[in-house]
This record gives C-alpha cells, sequence and structure tokens, in this order.
C-alpha cells in the first residue's frame, strides 16, 4: 500500500489499484492529476480508468459492465427456475 498526500489529506493506494494503474498506463503523477486537477475522481478510478479516458467514459463503460453482469444473472437465475420446474 502506498500513501499520497494532497492539500494536507492523505490518501491510501491499494497495490492491486497501482498494478492496474501500471497495466492500464496510468503513471503515479496521472493518478496525482487526477484527485487533484479533475474533480470527481475517486481513488479506484484513478487507477483503473486508462491513460487518456476521461472520468464520464469510464463511468458510462463501469455502468454498461454492471447492467450486463445484472442481465447475465437475471437470465441464469430465470433459467435455473425453468430447470427446478
Amino acid at each position: 500500500m502506498e500513501t499520497m498526500s494532497i492539500r494536507g489529506k492523505v490518501y491510501e493506494i491499494p497495490d492491486t489499484y497501482l498494478e492496474q494503474a501500471n497495466l492500464n498506463g496510468v503513471s503515479w503523477q496521472r493518478i496525482y492529476q487526477r484527485l487533484v486537477r479533475n474533480k470527481g475522481w475517486t481513488i479506484k478510478e484513478a487507477c483503473f480508468a486508462p491513460e487518456g479516458m476521461k472520468l464520464g467514459e469510464y463511468r458510462q463503460i463501469v455502468r454498461m459492465k454492471e447492467r450486463e453482469e445484472r442481465e447475465k444473472n437475471a437470465y441464469s437465475n430465470l433459467l435455473e427456475e425453468k430447470t427446478d420446474k
């Protein structure tokens, strides 16, 4: 776990977040910039959004993935109900 101090507030960044940031080409400086300059980023978003991606774009992708997962689970549950009858 790493720590980052921004305007007197200390942020703890888990190693898994830093690993994902590295995979996405996001530097330590970019994480800092996202948290300082672009208001609204969470630590997870700052690390997980690929380099060059805007916050709105990233959140839209996350919402779409969550929706797909919910639909997939609902379909699986429906199939299970049909086979149980």
